[in-house]
């Protein structure tokens, strides 16, 4: 799918599906939407701090923890997301 900054009439749909996407880029961004991502940084109180490495129907996920250097599943609702930084826009609040 392309998305175009012009306008065209022609196709919503098309313009519908690109303006949901940028939304949801947008909202990433800043800061507004804050839920763990694959790949994110995630705190977990136990174990501390990790990167998301998977999403399970159930609820669970597995968390790839830096200090301890191995991978653990864990529920989704036992971990937080941890600020990023691009630049200098902090990413969550």
């Amino acid at each position: 799918m392309r998305c175009y900054f012009s306008i065209q009439l022609e196709d919503s749909e098309q313009l519908s599906e690109c303006q949901s996407a940028a939304m949801a880029a947008l909202g990433v961004i800043g800061g507004v939407d804050t839920r763990p991502r694959l790949g994110g940084l995630v705190r977990h109180e136990e174990w501390g701090i990790g990167t998301l490495a998977r999403i399970m129907p159930n609820g669970k996920v597995t968390v790839q923890f830096h200090e301890a250097s191995q991978a653990r599943i864990v529920r989704l609702a036992d971990i937080t997301s941890v600020c990023s930084i691009l630049s200098h826009v902090p990413l969550c609040k």
